[in-house]
């Protein structure tokens, strides 16, 4: 498998060992001796892999400071090996992520660690983890508390994911606005104790919220499989052994197997085999043959098949993002683009690399929240005698029919291979900034930037403070260069800015960054605004028409 991925495209190989002892990987039923993960990975780097990254648990079941201790060792070894086969910009990105039970699972009665444990045993792993070219990355515990609860949470949660809403709590995966007092706020004010979901142990008779629907495996296959995990007994995926584990998913009708079964098992489940000889689960240290099927080789064609040579023309295109589509970022906007030309049944030409993709580019990123009346993009689409003589009204007009709410191609035109690039051609755009029925002292506001503009019209400079970003520092920009004119005045008795923004080198500023710098000195926060952008304008290498 190694080999063949290596021949697709070398971004960076992943593996999850999961735990870092051959005990706890037991204990999950993955049973991966130390040896044979050491094994694989040199196969990797042997394969020209230079980035490595692995995936490890913290807070299993039955896991001590021994497990973490064995993890540090386990990535110690794994940089030593990196560091000896590969020479150039070796990298080894490590994420931890704290255990969730989930329902439907064995782990569904485990208690999961309070929060001061997780945080503990972050701590640690921080403090006697590896140096070197190695990256940790810790997943927020905090979040790992809201998982948990909503994850076996039951109806009385919903009110609390509500309140929390009501209070502001918004793309809580973030972490810049992650805000955790807000949901122990929404907890306690709806009398939710994570306490009770989440770190409480569950016997073997307790009725959970989610057994109104059934997965298919028995729930005393669950409560067996629990046991056993205790133990730190494995059990085998039956998809790729050859034997079965008898958990009750496989009917006369349906069977999960990914290979034809060696053979048919008929008789009680293991379950019931289990209740009937108890001394026999005692006296079976592993479930299932640890002996592989054999994978079939994939056909030739499919892994060797030439890269197309199909006829393929660009078209450039004028659209609108407003409404609810201002909120899609600038890769959820590409792939939304992608998506409307594939349900319009117009097939677009991929890169001939080892990673293909659909060739699209635009003339300038739209940041998110934000209106654009006219941005522009270039599609490279595979044509055909009956695609080149379909009208381009008909084209846009079939695009429109598909496309997501908000999205609207107004114009369109196809151009010459050797036409410029949007980010060469385009040369300015327009900014606007609104401020909406209810803002609070706009007088103020209108002074205060008033005020601003003057200063920037006398002193020629407009200092704005970009915070740090990573491992970039805080500094200072100085916008006047992209600001070609700008205007304040009134509209309906709230402030209206316009600004002329040059675009230099392919980069640009924001609108509302402009207005921000502008009352940055006058200590004010300038409130909630609207922010648009008109018209991307390009320029004049090449004619663009209007369909």
């Amino acid at each position: 498998m190694a080999t063949r991925l290596a021949e697709l495209h070398q971004s960076g190989f992943t593996f999850a060992p999961e735990a870092g002892t051959t005990r706890l990987r037991k204990a999950i039923s993955k049973d991966l001796g130390e040896r044979e993960i050491m094994a694989t990975l040199e196969g990797v780097f042997q394969r020209g892999w230079q980035t490595i990254k692995l995936y490890f648990q913290i807070g299993l079941p039955t896991e001590t400071m021994d497990d973490l201790d064995g993890m540090a060792d386990l990535v110690c070894r794994f940089r030593d090996l990196l560091v000896r086969k590969v020479r150039k910009r070796p990298k080894l990105n490590v994420s931890v992520n704290p255990h969730v039970p989930k329902p439907f699972t064995p782990f569904q009665w485990f208690g999961q660690d309070d929060l001061p444990t997780l945080k503990e045993k972050t701590r640690y792993l921080k403090r006697i983890f590896p140096r070197g070219p190695v990256s940790l990355s810790c997943h927020e515990p905090e979040l790992s508390v809201l998982e948990g609860v909503m994850a076996r949470g039951d109806r009385k949660v919903s009110q609390a994911i509500l309140r929390a809403w009501q209070l502001g709590c918004r793309f809580d995966d973030w972490r810049e606005t992650f805000q955790y007092s807000r949901w122990l706020q929404a907890f306690e004010e709806t009398g939710i104790d994570p306490g009770f979901y989440n770190q409480r142990e569950r016997g073997e008779g307790e009725i959970f919220p989610w057994e109104a629907i059934s997965c298919g495996v028995e729930r005393e296959y669950f409560w067996l499989e629990w046991n056993r995990a205790l133990k730190n007994k494995a059990t085998y995926d039956c998809r790729d052994r050859r034997s079965c584990t008898l958990c009750g998913i496989c009917t006369e009708d349906y069977r999960h197997d990914l290979y034809p079964p060696s053979f048919h098992t008929e008789g009680p489940s293991l379950v019931d085999l289990v209740r009937s000889h108890p001394d026999m689960e005692e006296s079976t240290p592993h479930l299932c043959s640890p002996v592989p099927q054999e994978t079939p080789e994939a056909p030739d064609e499919l892994l060797d098949a030439p890269p197309g040579s199909e006829q393929r023309r660009t078209i450039r295109l004028c659209f609108s993002k407003k409404g609810v589509s201002r909120w899609l970022g600038q890769i959820d906007l590409q792939k939304t683009l992608i998506q409307t030309f594939r349900r319009a049944e117009l097939p677009l030409a991929t890169s001939q690399g080892f990673n293909p993709r659909p060739i699209l580019s635009f003339a300038m990123a739209l940041p998110v929240g934000v209106e654009c009346s006219g941005e522009w993009v270039d599609v490279t689409l595979c044509t055909d005698d009956e695609m080149e003589s379909l009208p381009l009204d008909s084209l846009i007009e079939r695009l429109n029919t598909v496309s997501a709410p908000g999205i609207a191609f107004q114009s369109g035109e196809w151009i010459p291979p050797d036409a410029p690039s949007l980010a060469r051609q385009a040369s300015r755009l327009e900014g606007t900034v609104r401020w909406l029925d209810g803002t609070p002292d706009p007088e103020r506001i209108f002074a205060t930037l008033s005020e601003g503009v003057m200063e920037f019209r006398k002193s020629g400079r407009l200092v704005s403070l970009r915070p740090a970003r990573e491992e970039k520092p805080a500094r200072e920009v100085d916008l006047a260069p992209f600001i070609e004119s700008l205007e304040l005045e009134k509209q309906d008795g709230l402030p209206l800015f316009r600004v002329s923004l040059r675009i230099l080198g392919g980069r640009t500023i924001r609108a509302d960054e402009v207005v921000h710098a502008l009352a940055h000195p006058h200590h004010l926060d300038p409130a909630p605004m609207d922010v648009r952008r008109g018209c991307v304008e390009l320029g004049e290498q090449i004619a663009i028409s209007r369909a």
